[in-house]
């Protein structure tokens, strides 16, 4: 699954969810993406090692979405099955948007970027942006579902996932920060974690088996997200996301990172 995002500078096509077992694969992907500046496969089975293919590896957490949803709800703790039961019994209204809604509503990705940056913002990384073009690529490709809960009609969760070939991802994450009391901080607490069972049972109903959280930094050392993710009781994998440049242009430009950072 394939999508084509046009930066400032560079154009990169992402690869979800297909398997590259050798450099001759890898090769061949390059030569399907003439008039692409850059390459980046996300989830590969293994590393592949080569002459200009970068390999790093990413660990993540994956739900069986196979399953009923009785068997999903018995791997979660008791504490997320209760927040989610009260988080329904609060009428959280949650709108699930296809690729084809956020072509027609341009809108829905503008709120979703204005809370992503205000989050970051309130913890100290005002440079950190909701990629927009790279989602716009995946809304091309009709690969790009967002969702969003409301508490009294106000969005106050958003959620992007990259979907397609019966797998889903969790692209994004972010919540509404701005807020001075505690009981509505819960409140929106509780509501993301109905938001995701809710991404869940919509993306089962569309045919996807595999829900893949999105990426935890370790299995043995969790940080906070990586325990909250882990609470609903996916499965840890292991996978390699795979890049490299296409264009003469890009492997240029990586030449020169790469003299920057030797001589810098």
């Amino acid at each position: 699954m394939r999508s084509v995002a046009h930066g400032s500078h560079f154009s990169t096509c992402h690869v979800w969810f297909e398997q590259f077992l050798s450099i001759d694969d890898l090769n061949r992907l390059k030569a399907e993406c003439k008039g692409i500046d850059y390459v980046v496969i996300h989830g590969n089975r293994a590393s592949i090692e080569g002459k200009g293919f970068k390999s790093s590896r990413q660990y993540s957490l994956v739900s069986d979405l196979t399953s009923s949803n009785e068997e999903l709800l018995n791997l979660m703790t008791k504490t997320i099955r209760n927040e989610i039961n009260r988080s329904e019994r609060e009428n959280v209204e949650v709108l699930f948007h296809s690729s084809q809604d956020l072509k027609s509503s341009l809108g829905i990705i503008d709120g979703f970027a204005r809370m992503y940056h205000e989050m970051y913002a309130q913890k100290g990384m005002e440079s950190v942006q909701l990629p927009t073009k790279e989602l716009a690529g995946y809304i091309d490709a009709n690969q790009l579902i967002v969702s969003i809960a409301k508490i009294d009609g106000k969005p106050v969760v958003y959620h992007s996932h990259v979907y397609g070939d019966g797998c889903s991802r969790l692209l994004h994450s972010c919540s509404e920060f701005r807020v001075a009391d505690n009981a509505t901080r819960n409140a929106i607490g509780r509501a993301n974690k109905y938001l995701h069972w809710t991404d869940i049972q919509r993306l089962k109903d569309m045919g996807t088996e595999k829900y893949d959280w999105g990426g935890v930094s370790s299995f043995d050392n969790p940080n906070g997200i990586d325990r909250f993710k882990m609470a609903f009781g996916p499965e840890p994998v292991e996978y390699c996301n795979i890049s490299f440049s296409v264009s003469m242009k890009h492997r240029l430009y990586e030449r020169i990172k790469s003299l920057w950072r030797c001589h810098g």
